[in-house]
């Protein structure tokens, strides 16, 4: 995606200041993956490389290359997961599934705030604001809710009362480090069953899994804006 779109000297600067943020959020979770992975004696060294390519590029265009680096990395990793699920090999499936979708959405709506900010600079003729961008986040974590509250409905692990009350809040809810303590909030009740979960088929918790998922994916977009907000204030 970001190889379709060409900024003038002038505009780049301001685009940075969204996209660079959102880089250093993919460094983090690549070292919390990675550490992930030595737990579980999974030997994949193929991500380190892809922060070493982040840390070195010099171009914007460079980063779809590393992204779908990045998704073949993924796609082998979803593979040896299963692989290891199907001879019965012991490993701790939620300390890396989880971790491995958000960084696959990191890259997403780094794509996504590049495309925000030219989309903007052709209409408006200037790199949208933070509070303009605030807004973009708060619509994609409302979609994703959306997703959340219907996952839920077919799930086989519902939602507490707690979990549905912070849902309700969140549905009008305009501070982002509101929404990201609500989710981190709804992940914790989660983790305390996790450990009754590990001798059901993955099958029957289909739609748990993908209602984490999403829950992890609105987690990474809240740490997105408050990395892009205190980059901004450091300035």
């Amino acid at each position: 995606m970001l190889g379709k779109y060409e900024f003038l000297d002038s505009e780049i600067n301001y685009v940075l200041k969204y996209f660079e943020p959102t880089v250093s959020s993919i460094f983090i979770w690549i070292d919390y993956i990675n550490e992930a992975f030595f737990d579980n004696n999974l030997i994949i060294k193929k991500l380190k490389q892809v922060k070493k390519q982040l840390m070195n590029m010099n171009y914007l265009d460079e980063f779809q290359d590393i992204k779908n680096h990045f998704l073949n990395i993924y796609d082998e990793v979803l593979y040896l997961m299963i692989s290891y699920e199907l001879k019965e090999i012991d490993y701790n499936y939620y300390a890396i599934a989880p971790k491995l979708r958000v960084i696959k959405e990191l890259f997403i709506q780094a794509d996504n705030i590049v495309k925000f900010c030219y989309d903007g600079l052709k209409k408006y003729k200037k790199v949208p604001s933070i509070k303009q961008l605030k807004n973009f986040f708060l619509q994609e974590l409302q979609n994703k809710l959306t997703l959340v509250e219907r996952f839920n409905k077919f799930s086989t692990i519902e939602f507490d009362n707690q979990q549905n009350e912070i849902i309700i809040l969140l549905k009008n809810e305009q501070n982002i480090d509101k929404w990201l303590s609500g989710i981190s909030l709804i992940l914790a009740i989660y983790e305390d069953i996790l450990d009754n979960l590990y001798n059901i088929d993955k099958t029957e918790l289909s739609y748990f899994w993908k209602i984490i998922y999403r829950l992890n994916e609105m987690q990474s977009i809240c740490e997105i804006y408050q990395n892009i907000c205190y980059y901004i204030n450091d300035k």
